[in-house]
This record gives structure tokens, C-alpha cells and sequence, in this order.
């Protein structure tokens, strides 16, 4: 896991948040608190970037068409209940943010397909 990468999207991070709960040792959660204070971060914003940085990884090493295909179908489909003005009460969830962590997702994807090309 590239722990430089968690710091930046930790300093950078600004998305609405909900509730969390999470037990860990106490000597872990010192050790981690005083970490975040040595390179200017949040507990919390921390915490996020590493789960991020670890969902990104694992995409990447997805990496295929068929998931590439199901992504941008499943983009479409959620642009239209956007257009449709469909919102969370309608179907279960909010369109918008899978939208958006749908595109985050193709970007991750397009970044790695551009590296490659380079090579």
C-alpha cells in the first residue's frame, strides 16, 4: 500500500462522512494517533485514505475489460436516474454518489491504461 498516496488524499479530504464504529488495541490507536500527528493528518482523515487506497489497489489489480464494461454501464444507468430525477427514496440509494464513485473508479482504471501506453 503506498502510504504517501494515503497521506495526500488524507490532507485533501473533504467527502460528507457518516458513522463508523471501530474497536483496536490501545497501544494501536496511540501508536496510529501519533503517526497522523507527525505528518499533520486526522485520525479520521487517515483512516479514510488508507481504506481508499486499499479499494484503489485492489481495482487495479481487477483491471479487466469486462469490469471496465460493467462500470460505464452501470454510469449510464445512473446518469439516467439522474436525468430522470430519480433520487435515494426511489430506489434504495443515492444515484449521485455511486455516479460519482463510479467515475473515480474509471479514472483509477483510464490512469492505469495511460501509464501502460507510456511504456
Amino acid at each position: 500500500m503506498n502510504i504517501k498516496k494515503a497521506i495526500s488524499l488524507a490532507k485533501n479530504s473533504d467527502d460528507k462522512r457518516i458513522a463508523f464504529n471501530l474497536k483496536i488495541p490501545s497501544v494501536l490507536k496511540t501508536e496510529f494517533e501519533d503517526f497522523c500527528k507527525k505528518n499533520d493528518v486526522k485520525v479520521t482523515a487517515m483512516i479514510l485514505a488508507l481504506m481508499q487506497t486499499a479499494l484503489d489497489e485492489d481495482l487495479k489489480g481487477e483491471q479487466n475489460v469486462d469490469t471496465i464494461a460493467s462500470l460505464q454501464k452501470t454510469l449510464i444507468t445512473m446518469n439516467e436516474l439522474i436525468e430522470n430525477n430519480v433520487d435515494e427514496s426511489d430506489v434504495g440509494f443515492n444515484p449521485i454518489v455511486v455516479k460519482k464513485a463510479i467515475e473515480r473508479k474509471l479514472n483509477i482504471l483510464a490512469g492505469i491504461n495511460s501509464d501502460e501506453e507510456q511504456i
